[in-house]
């Protein structure tokens, strides 16, 4: 009796919880913080069964940028915006989104020769011409009641090929960040703290100089 009273307010209670996330008093994509003990932005991490591939990458601290394509239902700028400032803060020096990037690639003289962004091939040419890069994909759709899909996927695009791919579903109670976005952070971040373990590997001759903004 008491189990079935349960699952007919079970809607209910799901869309109380969308309710209060896309409220104010839900924290959805402030400033990304870690925690002074732990050095994570939230305690809530992608589990191991989330990870489709984790590869680290040798001379991740050598990379002259980070494309970011990030997509949301919730709050697409504000998610572009938190995204950048956490990998900022993990120390990828430059962030550029596609309207970045292409600007930077006209400033440069490259947007002719680099062609589409959105394909592999001309993101390859690119780092033909302006050295090692990643790209980095990340996103949270809201995907019904108080469920979230996160996903994060990155790609080399010398090779190119993907190496590092993780898809989250989960339920939003009561602070977004901590649960949704933060875990997101957390990911990368290991991530790249695993691969700044790596020892960086030789410099190819035909390798681009570090480019400049």
């Amino acid at each position: 009796m008491r189990m079935a009273r349960v699952m007919r307010l079970w809607p209910i209670l799901i869309g109380v919880g969308l309710i209060v996330t896309l409220s104010g008093c839900n924290k959805v994509y402030e400033r990304p913080q870690t925690d002074p003990g732990t050095g994570k932005y939230s305690s809530v991490e992608f589990g191991q069964h989330d990870l489709k591939k984790y590869e680290p990458y040798a001379g991740i601290d050598s990379i002259n940028f980070v494309y970011l394509r990030s997509y949301s239902n919730v709050k697409p700028d504000e998610f572009a915006e938190y995204l950048k400032e956490g990998l900022q803060q993990m120390g990828f020096k430059r962030v550029y989104s596609k309207e970045e990037l292409a600007q930077h690639l006209i400033a440069t003289g490259m947007a002719e020769s680099v062609g589409n962004l959105n394909d592999l091939l001309g993101l390859n040419r690119l780092s033909q011409l302006a050295g090692p890069y990643l790209v980095l994909d990340a996103g949270v759709q809201h995907v019904g009641g108080a469920w979230f899909q996160s996903v994060v996927v990155v790609t080399d695009p010398a090779k190119p090929e993907t190496i590092l791919k993780a898809s989250r579903r989960t339920i939003n109670w009561m602070n977004f960040d901590a649960e949704i976005s933060g875990p997101i952070l957390n990911l990368i971040k290991r991530w790249r703290d695993d691969s700044s373990k790596l020892p960086a590997p030789a410099r190819q001759p035909n390798e681009a100089p570090e480019a400049k903004t």
